[in-house]
């Protein structure tokens, strides 16, 4: 999708899956081109992973080809006349294709770090297998910096460290980020995140074992020895969207 838009919302529902009507309410918006609903998977909650795997229903997609049909149409919408569907929405407005597919793009903050060797939790990675294609699970994660960590400074640790090492976790097979478009609706209660990634494996225990049992010991840098992302949201998703409705207009 070319000069596509599209606003990703991390969404919990009063009542389970939204309803079909909802889906279609919105993709009859004058402006929107498609509307997506993935349902989040359902996976194991290790004790030693912090943040719930499974406190969200699914993540809402909606593409348009003006980020004031966003700011105009959408938006107010899922705050008023939809508002009562969900509990939680919080998202991101960027463009419809990736910033960087990391496991085929070098972002430029890569090159001042690209020297530093990645240290392993345990001395050593999980063992890398080849992929299958049987399946897919999205790691989807939605976050903002911290009120004192400069736009510029955020993104230098993290696609300059945490996204080089990312890169190298065996049995990766998929790894996309997308950066926000800041100037859509800034006062929106609904936006506010800067960034979504999805770091996918073929299993849950691909990722559990690259990500927490055999992990790297993350680099942070020199400017900012704590962690440098709030608001941290995330989900497993699935191969497809479980709901895809082309817009009418």
């Amino acid at each position: 999708m070319t000069d596509v838009q599209r606003l990703r919302c991390l969404a919990k529902t009063v009542d389970g899956r939204p309803p079909q009507s909802v889906i279609d309410r919105v993709a009859a918006l004058a402006g929107v081109l498609q509307v997506e609903w993935w349902t989040a998977r359902v996976v194991p909650q290790p004790e030693d992973v912090k943040n719930s795997l499974n406190a969200y229903t699914g993540v809402l997609d909606i593409f348009t080809e003006s980020p004031e049909v966003i700011a105009e149409s959408v938006l107010p919408i899922l705050e008023g006349e939809l508002g009562g569907v969900f509990s939680f929405l919080r998202g991101v407005v960027s463009d419809a294709e990736p910033e960087y597919d990391l496991l085929r793009e070098t972002p430029p903050q890569h090159i001042p770090y690209q020297h530093l060797p990645i240290a392993w939790k345990h001395g050593h990675g999980p063992e890398r297998r080849e992929p299958t294609g049987n399946d897919l699970f999205r790691y989807t994660y939605f976050f903002a910096y911290r009120s004192d960590v400069s736009w510029e400074d955020g993104e230098d640790w993290y696609l300059g460290h945490h996204t080089r090492e990312g890169k190298q976790l065996p049995n990766l097979v998929h790894y996309v980020t997308w950066h926000r478009r800041p100037t859509v609706a800034p006062k929106s209660s609904v936006l506010g995140i800067v960034r979504v990634t999805e770091l996918c494996f073929e299993s849950f225990e691909d990722f559990y074992a690259s990500c927490y049992t055999l992990k790297p010991s993350w680099n942070m840098g020199e400017k900012h020895t704590e962690v440098v992302w709030t608001d941290y949201f995330a989900l497993f998703l699935g191969i497809e969207p479980d709901i895809v409705v082309e817009g009418v207009s």
